[in-house]
């Protein structure tokens, strides 16, 4: 069964289209050093009718949807997971052996303490029945950081940002690694490149040694303007592949499932070369 995929914005679309020229954030100094462990290329592909992607060099990924962390199906909205469910799920993604990623979205709506205590909560419950495989969380922390990025370092609004990135302590102690959503809202390369970065230098301050595995798509966001749902440049792909490749230990390619496999989509014969490049 092909999975679909609940993407929110967690900011306006206004917001979220802005230019780097609307926006001044200065010399980002990043600092992101370069991570030591064997880089990941994670495979979240699901195009129909696409070859394995293994050949390729891409690692399989257990992503598990919400839908599938509840009996009834949907969304959990305000729903707590079923802790024997969850127990059960855990054991059969176990039996995988594969890096496992919740994807819970619907809470994302809730007030951060309200939040956090739910992700604690299904981690744990999960992680009963999982036992101690790689697992993680889908977008949950750090916060966000587009915005705070174009609002600049001096902005209120990224101070702000750093401040409530220590409440996901409880949830990042848990995880074994990061997945940031670092997908497209911009044509303006230097601007992704700042949000990517900032993203993953936050991930590394608030996880230490835990590895950053940033979920990246090759069509622009639901959220872009004019362009949402396009694909993204070649040009363009291929820089955010190798930005990730200097700062994070690995990413995520992620595609929803209503697309068809194209081996000769300008992404792919990137992250083919991509590939042949760095490995």
């Amino acid at each position: 069964m092909q999975h679909s995929r609940r993407i929110f914005c967690r900011n306006s679309a206004a917001f979220c289209v802005s230019t780097i020229s609307a926006y001044s954030f200065g010399s980002p100094g990043f600092g992101a050093q370069p991570s030591q462990r064997a880089f990941k290329l994670l495979n979240g592909v699901q195009l129909k009718s696409q070859p394995d992607l293994s050949t390729f060099g891409l690692e399989p990924v257990n992503i598990i949807y919400e839908q599938f962390l509840s009996k009834r199906g949907g969304p959990l909205n305000e729903r707590w997971p079923n802790p024997e469910l969850m127990r059960v799920i855990g054991e059969r993604a176990a039996k995988k052996g594969l890096i496992t990623v919740l994807d819970v979205e619907s809470w994302y709506r809730y007030p951060l303490p309200q939040r956090i205590e739910r992700y604690v909560y299904l981690l744990n419950a999960f992680r009963a029945g999982y036992g101690s495989g790689p697992l993680g969380y889908y977008g949950v922390a750090p916060g966000w950081a587009y915005k705070a990025v174009i609002a600049g370092r001096n902005s209120e609004e990224y101070k702000n940002w750093k401040k409530r990135n220590h409440l996901f302590n409880p949830i990042i102690e848990l995880v074994d690694f990061l997945s940031p959503e670092l997908y497209t809202y911009t044509s303006n390369a230097k601007l992704w490149q700042a949000f990517a970065q900032e993203t993953v230098l936050e991930c590394k301050r608030l996880a230490k040694d835990k590895p950053v595995y940033p979920f990246l798509m090759p069509r622009y966001h639901p959220f872009a303007g004019p362009l949402n749902n396009t694909p993204i440049p070649a040009k363009y792909w291929r820089l955010q592949l190798d930005t990730l490749k200097e700062v994070s230990d690995g990413l995520v390619i992620w595609t929803g499932p209503s697309l068809n496999w194209d081996s000769n989509a300008p992404w792919w014969q990137q992250t083919v070369e991509f590939i042949r490049d760095s490995f």
